[in-house]
């Protein structure tokens, strides 16, 4: 699919894949159709072969605002290609000035694409960051971005989730900048994908602004959700993306960053050993830094003692006990 030009009509683009997320679709697509921007903004829904009633709710929903229906695509994959894959799919087929990624089991505030887009405006902006709100049942949380000048700061502080995170739904970015440097995680990348773009992505320009307050909503209970899962298999594809990400940054010359990198790997990694349901301390000794500096739990430094010293069966022990104790 070659990349269509920038219609002058379209501000802004919305891309949506969609893959198992019946449960949810229907509140993230009348969060999107009930935004505040009319007739300047298109919604492309990427169906990445979804074995479930996702695109039939969704179509349900569309029937229901017949003044959004001549901006609204859906693009149908030939089965599962993976979400990496299907974000290329809707960038290439965006038209708007700037384009923003929504996952299908969240939902925006009804102000969040005119804000965003009349702040890149004002800023001549290749980058929007919002603030978002993370929704989970245990609990709820804010969280705001923070501006920082200097590039390699900026991609490092993304790294450590700190000041400025990782996440594309969050970010508003210029149509033409997105196509210059072809910002995407390759197809093989199934988890830390919004690391491998989001990164580069600010490595590139210092034209960044913020809109000081929380816009989307993370939604952390979708059980199917990639975030909610923890196994081995998640953090070798983990390793995978940020290996490739280290690649870049060596690349393309900024060693500033690659601490940041470290700390990521590292808190990645942890699981091998602090976790049960992925527990493999062999494979954390593979991987472990002993260079990198991290201000742990108390539980999880005993860990990470534990294993260095070879006492493997010890901190087998030790996590039953958390486990028992904290239970979980």
């Amino acid at each position: 699919m070659k990349n269509p030009k920038v219609d002058s009509t379209i501000k802004v683009s919305v891309l949506v894949p969609v893959y198992g997320v019946e449960k949810y679709i229907e509140r993230c697509a009348r969060s999107l159709f009930n935004q505040t921007m009319t007739d300047d903004i298109e919604f492309i829904f990427v169906n990445d072969g979804t074995p479930d009633n996702s695109i039939r709710i969704l179509q349900d929903i569309i029937r229901q605002f017949p003044e959004r229906e001549k901006n609204i695509r859906i693009i149908n994959h030939d089965g599962n290609k993976g979400l990496a894959v299907a974000r290329v799919t809707g960038v290439k087929a965006a038209r708007g000035e700037y384009v923003i990624h929504c996952d299908s089991d969240d939902w925006v505030e009804p102000d969040m694409y005119r804000l965003m887009y009349e702040t890149a405006k004002a800023n001549d902006s290749d980058i929007v960051v919002c603030g978002y709100f993370t929704e989970a049942e245990e609990c709820k949380g804010i969280h705001w971005p923070s501006l920082l000048s200097d590039r390699e700061e900026r991609a490092s502080n993304i790294l450590r989730i700190q000041k400025m995170h990782q996440f594309l739904w969050q970010r508003l970015v210029r149509k033409d900048y997105y196509d210059k440097y072809d910002f995407k995680a390759d197809p093989a990348v199934t988890y830390c994908e919004d690391f491998v773009v989001t990164v580069p992505m600010h490595l590139f320009t210092d034209k960044v602004s913020v809109v000081a307050q929380p816009l989307y909503h993370y939604n952390c209970i979708n059980p199917g959700s990639m975030t909610q899962v923890r196994d081995v298999k998640r953090i070798e594809a983990g390793k995978l993306a940020l290996d490739m990400l280290e690649e870049f940054i060596v690349k393309h010359n900024h060693p500033a960053v690659l601490p940041a990198l470290q700390y990521r790997k590292f808190l990645y990694y942890l699981p091998l050993i602090t976790c049960l349901e992925c527990y493999d301390p062999k494979r954390w000794l593979e991987l472990d830094n002993p260079n990198v500096n991290i201000n742990l739990m108390m539980r999880s430094r005993v860990s990470v003692w534990l294993v260095r010293h070879k006492l493997l069966a010890v901190n087998r022990l030790f996590q039953l006990a958390v486990r028992k104790i904290f239970k979980r």
